[in-house]
C-alpha cells in the first residue's frame, strides 16, 4: 500500500496517474491483464479506452483483437455494467460459466476463452450519482480473491474515478476557456480543479510520508473540514458488535484533539453519546442537513445545537466496501451550499481516511498476533522446563522412595530417604533457576562433561543400568545456552531410557569433528517403532530444544534393537547472534576455542 501511494503522488499528470492505479489495481488482485472502459453519457455508450496487458500497446485501438471491446456497446444493452451500477460493488464473471454468457459483449466471451483468461473483474466507477465507466482485471486461471483483496481494489477504484472525473471537468474548462463569453468562468473551474489536485495531494502525501497513521488521519480529515469551512468536527467509529458509535477525534479551531483528552473542546460532544442521525450512512453518501429539519435529533440534541449556534450538519460516511468504520460530521455556523463536485471530492478524501484506519486496524491485529505468537512460544517453552526439571525430580524423589520402602533395613530406608530430600531440593532450585532463565543448575559450575555427568548418574541412580560418558578434553567450548540445552536432551533420553527401555547399558558421547558438535545417546534397550504415536513432552521437548539452538535431532530406534538420539549442531561464526553463535572462548583454554 505505501509503494501504491508513492508512487501515486510522483505522477505529474492526472492521465498517468490512471495508468498508475490501472497497474496497481492488477498487482493487488494478482491479475494477468487490467484496462478502463469509458462510459459516455451523451450516447449512452461503452468502450475500452486503455489496457496494460502482455503483448498489448496501451493504446487498444492498436490491436484488432481486441475490437469487440474498443468498438463498445450501448450501455442499456450490458447486463453487466448495470449489475455494477446497481450494486456499486466490484463483480466477478466467468466465460465458462454458461448461465454467464449473457453478461458478456457480443464477441467478449470467445476472446476471455481463447486468450485462456475465463475469469474477469469489474470495478465500478463513479463520483457520486455520476457514472463514469469501470476498471476491468482479467485473470489466466482460477483465483480466490477475498474480501480485503475487492475493498483495497475499490479504494484504488475511487481514486481513478476522481482522476477521470477531474479529466472530464478539466476538458469542458478547456473547451469553455475557448470562448472569450466564458472565459471568467474557464478560470474559475481551473481554480478549483487546481484545489481539488491539491487536496487528493496532500490526502496522498499525508498517507505515504506521515509515520504516524494518526497524524495522517488527523491531516486528512483536517483537510477536508478546512476545504468546506467547517467551524467544528468530529470522527465517529463503529463498534460492529452493538452498531454504536463513539467520538473519536475533535475538530476545533484548525486542529485536532482526542475526545478523551478533556480538551474544553470536547465538551460539546459527549463520550457517551451515540451518533443520533445517520442517513449519509445508510444511503452510502455525502448529506448536508439543516439543524431546524433534522428529523433524527431530539429535542437535547436540537437545543445544544441551537446554544451554539449550529445550523447546519454535514456527514461524510466512512466505508470499506460494504462494511461501515465511521462517520466524519462536520458543523456549520452559517448556511452553506455544496457543488456536487465538492462533495465527491471530500468523499474521495473521506475515503483516503478510511484506508488509513483500516491500516491502523490492520497493524493493530498484527501486534496482537506476534504477542499470541510470543506467548505461546513462551509457553512451550515453560513446559519443556517444566517436564525437564520439576517432572524429572519427581520421578527421582519417587524412585528413592520406593527404593526405601522395600528396603530390608533402617540405614538403607535412611540412605534413600536423604536421597529423595537431596533430590527434592535440587528439582526445588532447577525451579527457580528455570522461573529466572538462568542455567541449569549442573552447569553452575564445571565444565560441560560435569554437567553431563551430574544428570546422568541422577537419572539412572538405583537402576540396573551401566553408562558410558565420552567428552574429548579438548572440545571446543559452547555458548551458555547450547550447553544447557545439550544437558537436558540428555538428561531427557536418560529418563526415558529408565523408564522405557529394559535397557541394561547406555553411552554417552559429545565430540566436535568436521565442523560440527555431534552429540549422541544410545542404549541396548527394547527399542520402538518410531512410526508409532507418542505421549508427553520428551521427543517434542528434545525437538525444541535443539531447534531452539540451531541444531537438527534425529532418533533411530527398531523394536528389540535399541534407540539411539543424535545431535548435529554446525556453529556459525557470528557471536552477536545467540544462540545460533554456539561456540564460545573457552575460559579453560584460550587456545583451543573455534571463532
Amino acid at each position: 500500500m505505501q509503494g501504491s501511494l508513492e508512487k501515486l503522488v510522483n505522477a505529474s499528470r492526472p492521465e498517468e496517474i490512471l495508468s498508475t492505479l490501472l497497474s496497481e489495481v492488477r498487482a493487488v488482485l494478482r491479475g494477468k491483464g487490467a484496462c478502463l472502459f469509458e462510459y459516455d453519457p451523451a450516447r449512452d455508450w461503452l468502450q475500452m479506452t486503455l489496457i496494460l496487458s502482455p503483448g498489448y500497446a496501451s493504446d487498444p485501438a492498436l490491436a484488432p483483437d481486441l475490437q469487440p471491446f474498443t468498438v463498445g456497446i450501448s450501455a442499456t444493452q450490458s447486463r453487466f455494467w448495470r449489475q455494477l451500477m446497481d450494486t456499486r460493488r466490484p463483480f466477478l464473471i466467468d466465460a465458462a460459466k454458461e448461465e454467464h454468457a449473457e453478461l458478456f459483449w457480443p464477441g467478449t466471451r470467445q476472446w476471455h476463452i481463447e486468450s485462456n483468461e475465463p475469469l474477469a473483474v469489474g470495478i465500478p466507477l463513479a463520483v457520486g450519482d455520476v457514472a463514469l465507466g469501470f476498471l476491468g482485471v482479467s485473470f489466466s486461471g482460477r483465483i480466490d480473491l477475498s474480501d480485503a483483496d475487492l475493498n483495497l481494489a475499490q479504494a484504488f477504484g475511487h481514486q481513478a474515478a476522481l482522476t477521470l472525473h477531474m479529466l472530464r471537468l478539466a476538458e469542458v474548462a478547456k473547451q469553455a476557456a475557448l470562448a472569450k463569453e466564458r472565459e471568467r468562468a474557464a478560470r474559475q473551474r481551473v481554480r478549483e480543479l487546481s484545489a481539488t489536485n491539491d487536496a487528493l495531494k496532500r490526502a496522498l502525501d499525508s498517507l505515504s510520508e506521515e509515520p504516524d497513521i494518526n497524524r495522517s488521519i488527523s491531516g486528512i480529515l483536517g483537510s477536508i473540514a478546512r476545504d468546506l469551512g467547517a467551524d467544528h468536527g468530529a470522527l465517529w467509529l463503529r463498534d460492529p458488535a452493538t452498531d454504536t458509535y463513539a467520538v473519536r477525534l475533535v475538530y476545533y479551531k484548525g486542529e485536532f484533539v482526542d475526545a478523551r483528552s478533556g480538551h474544553p473542546a470536547t465538551k460539546s460532544w459527549p463520550l457517551a453519546r451515540d451518533l443520533r442521525w445517520r442517513s449519509h450512512i445508510r444511503r452510502r453518501r455525502p448529506i448536508l442537513h439543516k439543524v431546524a429539519e433534522l428529523p433524527d435529533l431530539t429535542d437535547t440534541d436540537r437545543a445544544l445545537f441551537t446554544r451554539l449556534g449550529i445550523k447546519q450538519l454535514l456527514g461524510l460516511p466512512l466505508t470499506l466496501g460494504s462494511e461501515v468504520i465511521g462517520s466524519f460530521t462536520l458543523r456549520f455556523t452559517t448556511d452553506q451550499f455544496f457543488s456536487s463536485e465538492r462533495l465527491a471530492l471530500a468523499q474521495t478524501l473521506a475515503h483516503q481516511a478510511t484506508l488509513a484506519l483500516q491500516l491502523t486496524r490492520l497493524a493493530a491485529d498484527g501486534q496482537e498476533k506476534e504477542r499470541v505468537a510470543a506467548t505461546l512460544l513462551e509457553r512451550n517453552r515453560l513446559a519443556r522446563d517444566i517436564h525437564d526439571t520439576i517432572a524429572q525430580h519427581f520421578m527421582g524423589v519417587i524412585v528413592n522412595l520406593d527404593a526405601g520402602l522395600t528396603s530390608p533395613d533402617l540405614k538403607t530406608l535412611a540412605h534413600h530417604a536423604e536421597k529423595a530430600r537431596e533430590t527434592a531440593r535440587s528439582g526445588l532450585e532447577e525451579a527457580r533457576l528455570s522461573v529466572k532463565a538462568l542455567r541449569a543448575a549442573a552447569l553452575q559450575t564445571g565444565s560441560i562433561s560435569q554437567g553431563l555427568r551430574k544428570v546422568i548418574d541422577a537419572c539412572l541412580e538405583n537402576s540396573q543400568i551401566s553408562w558410558t560418558l565420552s567428552v574429548p578434553e579438548n572440545l571446543p567450548a559452547l555458548h551458555e545456552t547450547v550447553e544447557q540445552e545439550f544437558v537436558r536432551i540428555v538428561q531427557e533420553a536418560c529418563t526415558n531410557v529408565r523408564k522405557h527401555s529394559g535397557a541394561t547399558r547406555v553411552l554417552v558421547s559429545l565430540d566436535y569433528a568436521e565442523q560440527a558438535f555431534r552429540l549422541s545417546i544410545s542404549d541396548d534397550g527394547n527399542g520402538f517403532d518410531i512410526g508409532a504415536p507418542t505421549e508427553g513432552f520428551g521427543l517434542i521437548g528434545m525437538g525444541e530444544r535443539a531447534k531452539r539452538v540451531g541444531a537438527t535431532l534425529t532418533v533411530s530406534s527398531r523394536v528389540k534393537e535399541g534407540t539411539v538420539v543424535r545431535v548435529m549442531l554446525q556453529p556459525t561464526p557470528d557471536e552477536n547472534t545467540p544462540p545460533q553463535s554456539s561456540i564460545k572462548p573457552d575460559a579453560r583454554d584460550t587456545g583451543s576455542a573455534i571463532f
